[in-house]
Order: C-alpha cells, then sequence, then structure tokens
C-alpha cells in the first residue's frame, strides 16, 4: 500500500498535458504544428531543397523544427552544395546533439577535398571523432604530409586488411616514404589469407621475403586442393622444409592449416580427423589445434544428439576443452541421464563455468538422483533465492514461491519534469508522436546515453508513462537488471486481458511472448520476415486472418497492434490447444514450427519435464523455451501487484494505450 501511495503522489505531482507531450493546456495549436511540420519533413525527405523561413518562423520554439534546417543541410551535402559555414552554423547553434553528429559525419563523406580542413577543425572543436575511412580520405587529400599525418598512416594500415576503399592510397602512400616493412606486408597478408582473399594476400606477399611469398604460394595452392585426397597428399608430402623456418611460420601455419581442417570437417568429419591426426603425430599440428578439431566435431555431434559425442568428448584432454566444449559435454551427458559422469564433468569445469545458473541446478539435480540430498538441497536453496529460469525450477522443487528481486526505483517527480525539459527527449517524444520511429530511437539513445544510472531508469519511467514501452525495457535493461517494472511493461494490458479471456490463455504467457518476440516494438522486423509485437509471420497472418474471417491482409498491416495482437493471440491459443495446452511445447512450436515440435515429441514423448527442455536439439528454441517460460512467471507476479502496476499502465497519462 506504501508504494501505491507513493505511486498516487507522483501521478498527482505532475502536470497531465506534460506527461502526455504537449507543451501546456493553453496550446490547442500543438496538433497544426505536428501537421506543419510533418508536411515540410516530408517534402524534404525526398530530396528537395525548399525555402524554410517561414516554415521555420510558424513553426517557432516546436521541439522538431531543426529536424527541417538538419534534412535540408543533409539534401545540400548530398548533392555537394554544403558550405563549411552553413554546417558550423547549424552545429554551433546545435552542440552535442545526435544532429550535429550526424551532419558532421555525413559532411566527411561528401564534402569536396577543398572543405576539409575547415571539417577537420570543426570535428575538433566538437570532440567529433572521424572513421578510418574518413581519416584516410583526409590523409589523401594532404599534398605534403608532415610527420605526424605520416605516422598515422602508417599506424592505420597496420590496424587491419582489408583496407576500406578510401584506404588503397595508403599502400602506395607509405612505399614511397619507404615505411613499411616486410614483416607490415607478412603480418597485412596473413589477415587476408584468413579473411579468404588469398589472391589480394598473396600480392602484398610479393613484397615480403621470398620465404614470406612461398609461404603463401604453398597455402595458396592448399586451398585450390578442394577434394581431401589432394589435400593431404599436398599437406604430408608438397610441404617445403622452409615453412618450419623464420619467426612466425610455424604458428601461421598452425593457425592456417586448422582453419583449412575446420572447412571439411562438417563434409567429411571422419577422413578430416583422421587427417589431422596424422599431421599432428607428424608435428605439424599442434595438440592444442587438434584438440580444437576434435571438440568441433564433438559439439558438432551434440548439437543433433549423435552418440558419438560422448567418444570423441573423453578423447579431448580435459586441459584443451573451451567453454563451449565444457558445456556440450556437460549437456550430452545431461541428455542420457549417466548423472556419475555429469557430476565429474561439471566440478571439473572452470569454476566461472560452475557457478553458471544451469550447472548449478542440474548439479542439484544429479545428486538428487543419486540420494544425495544432503548434497543437493543447499544447491536448491542457492538458486531458489535468484530470479531465473533455474531458479524457478529449483523453487518449484522445494515448494517454495519464486523470487523476484524487484528493485524498481519509484517515479521521481522532479526528476520526471527535468527529462521533460530535455530538448533531446522532446524531440524523441515529437518524432514518436508522428511516427519516424527510427528517428525517434535514435535521439532517445543518444541522449539517455549521456545520463547517470540512476536518471536513465527514470526516462524509462517517462518512456512507459507515453506508452512507448519498447523503450522502457530496453532502457532499464542496460541499467538495472532488477527494475523488473521496467524491464517488464505491461503493455497493451487492457487489449491483451480481453483476447486472453476470449480464448481462455494465460495473460502472462501472451505478455511473456510479446516481451520475447519484439520487446513491445510494434514495428520490429525479424531477419526471417516476422512482423510486428508477436512476430507474425506474413503467410501465417494471412492463414490465421482468413480463420478469424478478417479479410485479406497484406504484410504492413501486421505492423498495427490492433490487428497483430488478435492474430498473434489466436494463434498461439491453436497451439496452445494442438499440444495439450502445455506452454513449452506452444513456445517450442512458435520459434521453430508445430511440425518440428510434433517431431520432438515423438522423439521425446509427451510427458514435458525441464529435462525435456534441455533435450531440444534446436539450441534457439531450447533457449527460448526458457526465456518465455521464466517471463511468464515474472508477468504473472506484476499482474498480482494490481492496482499499483495497472495504475500507470492503464490510465497512461494522458495517452492511449492502443
Amino acid at each position: 500500500m506504501r508504494n501505491l501511495l507513493c505511486l498516487l503522489l507522483v501521478i498527482w505531482s505532475l502536470p497531465l498535458f506534460a506527461l502526455s507531450g504537449h507543451p501546456g493546456p493553453l496550446a490547442p495549436e500543438w496538433e497544426t504544428l505536428r501537421s506543419q511540420f510533418s508536411a515540410s519533413y516530408q517534402t524534404l525527405r525526398r530530396g528537395a531543397l525548399p525555402d524554410l523561413e517561414r516554415p521555420l518562423a510558424e513553426l517557432g520554439d516546436y521541439p522538431l523544427a531543426p529536424y527541417l534546417e538538419h534534412q535540408r543541410l543533409r539534401n545540400l551535402l548530398a548533392y555537394q552544395r554544403a558550405t563549411p559555414a552553413e554546417l558550423a552554423d547549424f552545429v554551433e547553434r546545435h552542440p552535442h546533439t545526435l544532429m550535429a553528429q550526424d551532419l558532421l559525419q555525413m559532411a566527411f563523406d561528401h564534402a569536396q577535398e577543398a572543405h576539409w580542413p575547415e571539417l577537420i577543425q570543426l570535428s575538433r572543436l566538437h570532440q567529433q571523432p572521424l572513421s578510418r575511412q574518413q581519416e584516410c580520405r583526409f590523409l589523401a587529400a594532404q599534398a605534403e604530409p608532415n610527420w605526424w599525418q605520416i605516422t598515422r598512416a602508417h599506424h592505420l594500415w597496420q590496424q587491419g586488411h582489408p583496407l576500406p576503399d578510401a584506404c588503397q592510397f595508403l599502400t602506395d602512400f607509405l612505399q614511397a616514404h619507404q615505411l613499411l616493412r616486410p614483416q607490415d606486408y607478412a603480418q597485412a597478408s596473413l589477415q587476408l589469407f584468413s579473411q579468404g582473399q588469398r589472391d589480394a594476400a598473396l600480392r602484398l606477399a610479393a613484397h615480403s621475403t621470398p620465404e614470406v611469398l612461398a609461404f603463401f604460394q604453398f597455402w595458396h595452392q592448399s586451398w585450390s586442393s578442394r577434394s581431401l585426397p589432394h589435400l593431404r597428399t599436398h599437406l604430408l608430402e608438397a610441404a617445403p622444409e622452409s615453412l618450419d623456418a623464420g619467426w612466425h611460420f610455424a604458428e601461421w601455419a598452425d593457425q592456417l592449416l586448422a582453419q583449412r581442417l575446420s572447412h571439411h570437417l562438417r563434409q567429411s568429419p571422419d577422413t578430416t580427423l583422421a587427417l589431422a591426426d596424422a599431421l599432428a603425430a607428424q608435428g605439424r599440428l599442434s595438440a592444442a589445434r587438434h584438440a580444437q578439431l576434435q571438440q568441433q566435431q564433438a559439439i558438432t555431434y551434440a548439437a543433433s544428439a549423435a552418440s558419438e559425442a560422448l567418444v570423441l568428448f573423453a578423447q579431448i584432454p580435459p586441459s584443451y576443452l573451451e567453454a563451449a566444449g565444457w558445456q556440450w559435454y556437460a549437456r550430452t551427458l545431461l541428455r542420457h541421464e549417466h548423472w556419475e559422469a555429469f557430476i565429474q564433468v561439471v566440478t571439473s569445469m572452470p569454476e566461472d563455468l560452475q557457478q553458471q545458473s544451469e550447472w548449478r541446478y542440474w548439479l542439484a539435480t544429479a545428486y538428487q538422483q543419486l540420494d544425495q540430498p544432503a548434497l543437493a538441497l543447499p544447491l536448491y536453496a542457492n538458486l531458489a533465492r535468484e530470479r531465473h529460469y533455474y531458479g524457478f525450477l529449483a523453487a518449484r522443487d522445494l515448494g517454495l514461491t519464486p523470487r523476484m528481486n524487484d528493485r524498481t526505483p519509484l517515479p521521481d517527480p522532479l526528476q520526471l519534469q527535468h527529462l521533460m525539459d530535455n530538448p533531446g527527449l522532446q524531440r524523441s517524444h515529437e518524432l514518436f508522436q508522428l511516427g519516424y520511429l527510427h528517428e525517434a530511437r535514435r535521439e532517445w539513445f543518444f541522449t539517455v546515453h549521456q545520463f547517470p544510472a540512476e536518471q536513465r531508469l527514470q526516462a524509462a519511467w517517462l518512456a512507459q508513462f507515453w506508452g512507448w514501452y519498447e523503450l522502457s525495457a530496453r532502457t532499464a535493461n542496460a541499467v538495472d537488471p532488477h527494475a523488473l517494472q521496467l524491464r517488464f511493461p505491461l503493455g497493451h494490458l487492457q487489449d491483451l486481458q480481453l483476447l486472453a479471456a476470449q480464448h481462455q490463455i494465460d495473460p502472462a504467457l501472451v505478455l511473456a511472448l510479446i516481451r520475447k518476440e519484439s520487446i513491445f516494438s510494434p514495428d520490429a522486423r525479424s531477419s526471417a520476415g516476422a512482423l510486428g509485437l508477436m512476430q507474425v509471420m506474413p503467410r501465417t497472418g494471412q492463414q490465421v486472418a482468413r480463420q478469424m474471417r478478417l479479410g485479406t491482409r497484406s504484410a504492413p498491416d501486421l505492423l498495427d497492434p490492433q490487428i497483430n495482437l488478435p492474430i498473434g493471440v489466436f494463434y498461439l491459443s491453436q497451439l496452445l490447444e494442438r499440444f495439450q495446452q502445455q506452454p513449452a511445447l506452444a513456445a517450442a512450436a512458435y520459434n521453430a514450427g508445430p511440425n518440428r515440435t510434433q517431431r520432438w515429441v515423438a522423439e521425446l514423448g509427451s510427458e514435458i519435464t525441464p529435462l525435456w527442455v534441455e533435450r531440444i536439439t534446436y539450441g534457439e528454441t531450447r533457449d527460448y523455451v526458457k526465456s518465455l517460460l521464466a517471463f511468464q512467471e515474472v508477468y504473472r507476479w506484476l499482474l498480482e501487484q494490481q492496482p499499483q502496476s495497472l495504475l500507470a499502465y492503464r490510465l497512461q497519462l494522458g495517452t492511449s494505450d492502443e
């Protein structure tokens, strides 16, 4: 009750119009200003160069007025018509802003060489760093570079290859000043060769010593030997003795050899490992690289649940096992319920791995399975105090209530008022209201990144009051893992509660899915093409829309929460119905597809236990299911905090929940 009273005091102490993004209750022209800005901004975004004197005069102090000047200067820069004086005037009137940073970066990419000295001075004045490519352009423009510039050019050339297009001149530049040593060429050749640019590596190696050139010629020929028999002959019989001489040759050969064998490992694992054994016996492949290849193949076997994984893991000396190898070794033993061997492997892991919640939980379970409760119970008890998937499992095993350890700070009226006066956040909010979400996010993070942690959490509250749930979660995520009421917003709650009740779904599961899929970003687009809050695939959206008699829906429709949410919830309800109301199976089907999930049920059985989840062969889906189940637990707890949490979300302080 105390927290509720505090929150009420915060809400009533803040002016409603301020939190809703308006300049004041006596400003009915605000929507007119937004309309005028959008009309001019759209014209500028099409590449036009209108006179801005009248629009700027009409907009006055409207927060986004500078964006018109900013976009016009961007257009001028693209046409190479902007002068340093115009840029300097804007940057000096809007220092330390994203707009100024953006213009300076664009200026270096588009400005004529004659303007470079002025731009360099302007960037240093405003502490704007140059990219590597921009520095190369600047150095290339110097008729007679001084000693500092020559030294800087050498450093840039050594930083890494391949060079950006604007830096290609550096090789000739440094050769002319006789600053490149054979070692420089050799190191650059190795960088290029390791990245697959073998012809370019040979060209640079030709400027080094004959031994270096012979080394790279040999490895170039080895990559031309596409079949394993030819590669075996080349590596075992054609290697010149000079490869073992000279500085770094043995180390480089070891690196390139492992890289070459790794390339063949997936297609021909047995033959490739046999070749690795022969090379290791000859001393041409180090024990560490040999173990890396064995570990790579063991992990491949383990990921596909192949029985050969345990045999291969057992052959690798523990001192050569890397973090991924240890974990896949343990996971494979766990899948097969080899509890004694599992305990031995987990207790032999490096300490940082042993302390991970996954292995602490399963170590406790292994002790329990071997009837050693004195060892199991302390591990369970410690885990049950923590907020994560395995902590929730441990609490359930002990019959305890899951611990949330929430430490969300209450909104501070004075800090919120101060944040609302921040020009960067004002611009961000206006861009958000007008639908320019990409620009709005950039302004938000540029501004908030400069705040101390406490102020960033208050900014997360402000975003939530505005109905900008995504920014609330992302901002709090970066600051405090225990700020649960900010990290896990109850966005679109009224609509979701109605939809969940209609389809008889736990609303906490729907909220958890949205939090996992899009972090409440309505315009989220995945690399696979999923769209919107619930990341619905367009084809799935069309099928479900027909079932719901919503008519034909195009892909862009799924970016509208009013369409995305009903379709996503209906689809989730279908998965739950198909998989006997099991959230773990519905989550797996939502991520990997119902057909793949059905095959897992056929292979692993229909009794869904924590061990069943660990046996999911898709790593992404396995982690997805764990996250979703943990998020569901968090949201169940948050929904039980009513009316404290609902007060802020439902009222929205002058904004809509839609």
